[in-house]
């Protein structure tokens, strides 16, 4: 009895003795392209570790296909392994890999990727089915059931860790974390800050040439200016797809109230990439550090008082609209304008512009060389500026084309779907009740001496009036024309000489907006006292409310009124 005792003890110390000297290890999940497999892991002392698995890289699903890993330390961002930097990337086919590397004690990340190769992008499901698994069961399965990476050291000095859980220690002192976002995101938070304040933001988005896809900005809405953002030509390259972009920057934040934005569109994101992932793809969204850790005590609640609210809202703008609103400054001010519509080839099709009510001239347009990519579809196009208007009155205007407008896209959205139109707030909040709004259709300018608008087909109209003396006149006219000649236009005539004074022809008009027939005369002439008629005459086709093709920017103004200039 005493001998079997003595055997069992010494058969438990052999198999103690195994299991201290076997090592601890973590090992990657199943994967289909499109997916990361992520595993932290610490080490409790700087040591070797043996990194073993599969790896693949395929050139015969139509495009190039890798299954491939790295490791990031977690503590400073930084890769400290990558199996694409041992291996050949053009050497097709399944491989084994077993390769011993060099750690420092710390935290670390072991990422697994299935990915396409930058050269093709996969956008939905079907693109996903048709192009990787048709005909190819065979890797499918064996994307699921050997592909994998295993990384292990002797004894207990590795321990597995929540690699998510690696990233929020990482952030819990950061003033705002955006992290981990995935597709059709548009996330916003707002922060103050109560003295000024150098901060560091380390962010990564999707961009490419001059357009940005996911992307993050810093908007003061006291100031109404965007105090950062991701511009795509400032990205440095993060790794995998050549579209995937990283910011590491630093700037100052004076003392005041922001708000922090972060889009995403409808592919390439967090748990969804179609092309290779970036190198720290938890870090896909926008991550603000104060730069001094004492500084976080910086960050206040948001003052939502501060927030000016919208004197003109046109927003979610559907097809074929034109929408118009007069409003009145009390006093010149500044005010913030955001318009967002559609436009390809230098042209646009959604688009906004104002207007002095009294001399009908464009104070502001939405032209499509100041506009900016708005996401989505590359035909969004975005203005966000502030500009100085003189007390008086003024008319707001937007019109949409029959396709790709708020809940009706032909293509991808914009970010800020909700705006597409036109929002006018003052720039100084304290000037909102200063803003008065009026009725554009119920308008009448006192300035006004004829009229004849608003014609239809085959009209032919004539309005009587007189001068007692030399008298400065602005003429508005707006008609139908080509270099052959006006087909819908207006003059005026001396009542008692019978002789036309004044008359509208192409080579006095310039484009009126829309259709390029579409003319416009907008200019001021002198005319001595006597007895005259205003006439106007129009076609069989192409008038107010009857268009033919694109209608003039002003239609209200279809035909021809005269205004006493001040």
């Amino acid at each position: 009895m005493k001998k079997r005792l003595i055997y069992v003890q010494f058969l438990l110390m052999i198999i103690t003795g195994i299991t201290f000297s076997q090592e601890n290890s973590v090992q990657t999940d199943d994967i289909y392209p499109g997916e990361i497999s992520i595993k932290g892991f610490s080490l409790s002392q700087s040591t070797d570790v043996t990194i073993e698995g599969t790896f693949a890289m395929y050139d015969s699903w139509e495009h190039n296909t890798f299954f491939y890993a790295w490791i990031i330390r977690s503590d400073n961002r930084k890769v400290v392994w990558h199996l694409l930097n041992d291996y050949d990337p053009d050497d097709e086919g399944e491989h084994e890999i077993k390769t011993t590397v060099g750690l420092r004690e710390g935290d670390y990340e072991l990422y697994y990727a299935g990915s396409y190769d930058y050269g093709t992008e996969i956008n939905n499901l079907g693109d996903l089915l048709d192009k990787i698994f048709s005909g190819k069961s065979e890797k499918r399965r064996r994307a699921r059931r050997d592909y994998h990476i295993k990384v292990y050291a002797p004894g207990k000095i590795l321990a597995e860790r929540d690699p998510y859980e690696l990233v929020d220690n990482y952030t819990k002192d950061a003033l705002i974390a955006v992290n981990r976002v995935g597709n059709y995101e548009n996330i916003e938070k707002r922060f103050s800050l109560s003295r000024e304040t150098d901060v560091r933001i380390y962010g990564l988005g999707e961009g490419r040439g001059n357009s940005i896809f996911d992307y993050a900005w810093i908007y003061n809405p006291v100031t109404n200016e965007k105090v950062w953002q991701m511009d795509p030509r400032r990205g440095r390259y993060a790794g995998g797809g050549e579209k995937n972009l990283y910011y590491d920057d630093e700037i100052t934040l004076p003392k005041g109230n922001y708000i922090l934005t972060y889009v995403t569109d409808d592919s390439h994101a967090f748990g969804n990439w179609n092309v290779m992932p970036p190198e720290d793809p938890q870090f896909w969204g926008v991550t603000l550090f104060p730069v001094n850790p004492a500084d976080k005590k910086n960050l206040e609640e948001f003052d939502e008082e501060i927030i000016p609210n919208p004197v003109i809202s046109i927003n979610k703008v559907w097809d074929n609209e034109y929408i118009s609103q007069g409003f009145e400054l009390e006093e010149s001010m500044d005010i913030r304008i955001l318009a967002l519509g559609e436009g390809d080839d230098g042209r646009l099709a959604d688009y906004g512009w104002i207007i002095n009510a009294e001399t009908r001239e464009t104070i502001w347009d939405m032209n499509r060389e100041k506009t900016e990519f708005a996401g989505g579809a590359t035909k969004n196009r975005m203005v966000d500026e502030t500009i100085r208007l003189e007390e008086g009155k003024y008319i707001v205007f937007y019109k949409t084309d029959g396709s790709h407008s708020f809940e009706e896209w032909n293509s991808t959205p914009p970010f800020l779907k909700d705006k597409w139109g036109i929002t006018i707030w003052t720039a100084d909040k304290n000037d909102e009740d200063r803003v008065t709004l009026f009725s554009e259709r119920d308008y009448k300018n006192e300035n006004v001496l004829a009229q004849i608008t608003r014609v239809r087909d085959d009209e032919d109209i004539e309005r009587l009036f007189s001068l007692n003396g030399d008298t400065r006149l602005r003429i508005i006219a707006v008609g139908e024309g080509d270099r052959q000649g006006m087909f819908d236009f207006g003059w005026i005539k001396n009542e008692v000489s019978g002789r036309i004074v004044w008359d509208m022809t192409y080579r006095k008009t310039t484009h009126a907006g829309g259709a390029k027939k579409n003319r416009l005369f907008n200019d001021v002439i002198i005319l001595p006292a006597g007895e005259y008629s205003l006439h106007y005459k129009t076609d069989d086709s192409h008038s107010y409310r009857d268009w033919n093709s694109s209608p003039p920017d002003d239609e209200e103004m279809y035909g021809i009124t005269i205004f006493y200039e001040k």
